[in-house]
């Protein structure tokens, strides 16, 4: 909701033509460390940066991409293919095992910032012919073994199937000389489209 007031008792009626609620995401220019993109061989996007496979990075390794089907069925973005596969669906495991874990090498001591690129892949998708929802998929999101966001809903967060969402993350300190990032799966299994290491 969107709670207004005024000083003085005259009315005043205002129409907007759009509303957004931004983040306070940092816009100043930054050297990428990684662009990762699921069940790709690469991908350069609108802004001409290139964005290698993601091949090698994650574990279990058998994590498998899942296509979201049409790409021009993707929405709330310009680099459509970004989002067309999913890494995350581990097989037929026990819910506590669907864990997928990215371990990415990282130089340097100052900290970096996140980009985690999600669509929902499956429910509420047409290809699929699935049920869609808030509460199909369900992961917690663990960054250097501390959690981000805990139960995050792609649906809840998008509105819908096939629709991009961008997570900032900033200023993430890494002492080891990697960055590990978890997605564990609270309902069905995580998802995961792209991946942005900036510094």
């Amino acid at each position: 909701g969107l709670i207004t007031s005024h000083v003085s008792a005259t009315v005043t009626n205002v129409v907007f033509n759009s509303f957004q609620i931004g983040s306070a995401e940092t816009t100043a220019n930054r050297t990428a460390l990684y662009r990762l993109v699921t069940g790709s061989d690469g991908y350069t996007d609108t802004n001409g940066n290139f964005w290698s496979s993601d091949a090698g990075y994650f574990t279990p390794s058998s994590a498998i991409a899942d296509s979201t089907g049409n790409l021009a069925s993707i929405t709330n973005t310009a680099d459509k293919r970004l989002y067309q596969n999913c890494r995350g669906y581990l097989g037929n495991i026990p819910l506590e095992a669907r864990n997928l874990t990215y371990d990415l090498p990282i130089s340097g001591s100052e900290p970096v910032d996140l980009r985690l690129h999600f669509a929902e892949p499956y429910w509420g998708n047409p290809a699929g012919n699935s049920t869609g929802g808030i509460g199909k998929r369900i992961f917690d999101i663990k960054v250097e073994g501390k959690t981000i966001s805990e139960n995050f809903d792609i649906t809840a967060a998008t509105g819908g199937a096939l629709r991009a969402v961008v997570v900032p993350i900033e200023g993430i300190q890494v002492n080891d000389g990697v960055l590990t990032l978890e997605f564990k799966a609270e309902a069905d299994f995580g998802a995961i489209c792209a991946i942005e290491v900036l510094r």
